[in-house]
């Protein structure tokens, strides 16, 4: 027989291995074809603040249908970093001056733009354009007031009629742009409120801006906001929904004398999918972030394109590529 502390020693023993065993046995009774969890991979390293100076670029082309459009947007800033704390919230804070002209085949817009980005998820900002309109697209068309009939037929038949002609203006846009972001979910929204100044045939008072699609007030205010709310996934897909308001600001004086002042034409609002691909991302790059957008919304309010003359069923399409990169870096 074996002295009682030996006795002791080997069953503390044979109890330790046969607590091992059925730990194994358990894990492999989890999923016996089931091998191993591998380790969580690292978390990506923060990036780095950006250079005190920067001069950056971006630039976007779209087209688009109902209504027919092409644009081309060119952003060219000198950047100044505002923060050197390279945490999501401050990094891209900045103070900038800069030049963002406007190309489409009827409208060319040219002049600067001040931008203050405070934090990451807000910026703020100030143009001035000086714009020339072409005898393109059958635009200009113009009209002595906002009652005016102006949908997509009435336009082709002043142009037929050689309604339309060239002229100049001037433009001041501000514009306000917000993020929220709560785990993969980005809620952005980006209001724009314009003013301009068009030299009008004499005798008229509003215009057709294709652009936004709306009959404007000369000399006066219209606003153009974008809500959208979308999935950011890691690997360049970003999917969701935007809405879309837009509405000029008549004024009496808008309108004819003597006839009513209510406004006819109402907002527009748009509401449907929006997907973008970005193919690769790598700060500080000369050519970055190239990216692939689609979007087709749906009319919700229009005073034509929703059965009075286009079936509503006809989506508002645009097609997008857009391109960034940095051209000058400096600390």
């Amino acid at each position: 027989m074996l002295p009682r502390a030996t006795l002791a020693a080997h069953l503390r023993a044979a109890g330790a291995l046969l607590a091992l065993l059925l730990s194994a046995a358990d894990a492999g009774a989890q999923d016996p074809e089931r091998p191993a969890e591998p380790a969580p991979p690292p978390e990506p390293a923060p990036l780095p603040p950006h250079p005190l100076h920067r001069l950056t670029y971006d630039s976007t082309l779209g087209l688009r249908i109902n209504p027919i459009g092409i644009e081309e947007r060119l952003n060219l800033f000198l950047r100044r970093r505002l923060s050197a704390d390279p945490s999501p919230l401050w990094r891209e804070s900045s103070v900038s001056v800069g030049l963002t002209p406007t190309l489409t085949p009827s409208i060319i817009r040219l002049g600067p733009t001040f931008e203050i980005r405070p934090l990451t998820i807000l910026s703020l900002s100030a143009s001035g354009y000086f714009q020339s309109w072409l005898k393109t697209f059958k635009h200009l068309q113009s009209y002595p007031s906002a009652t005016a009939e102006h949908s997509d037929d009435d336009r082709k038949a002043g142009g037929e009629a050689d309604l339309d002609y060239g002229t100049t203006g001037a433009e001041l846009q501000l514009r306000t742009q917000v993020l929220a972001k709560v785990g993969p979910i980005v809620l952005r929204g980006d209001v724009n409120l314009h003013r301009a100044s068009v030299d009008l045939r004499d005798g008229d008072r509003v215009y057709y801006d294709p652009r936004a699609d709306l009959l404007l007030p000369n000399g006066g205010w219209w606003l153009v906001s974008d809500t959208d709310l979308v999935w950011l996934t890691s690997y360049g897909l970003v999917a969701g929904a935007r809405f879309n308001i837009s509405n000029a600001f008549l004024r009496d004086r808008d309108f004819a004398p003597g006839e009513p002042t209510e406004d006819p034409n109402g907002a527009l609002m748009r509401l449907g999918p929006i997907l973008a691909y970005t193919f690769f991302d790598e700060p500080g790059a000369f050519f970055n972030k190239p990216t692939a957008i689609v979007m087709a919304n749906w009319y919700l309010a229009h005073r034509y394109r929703t059965g009075e003359e286009s079936s509503a069923a006809l989506p508002y399409i645009a097609l997008a590529f857009r391109f960034e990169g940095d051209l000058y870096r400096s600390d």
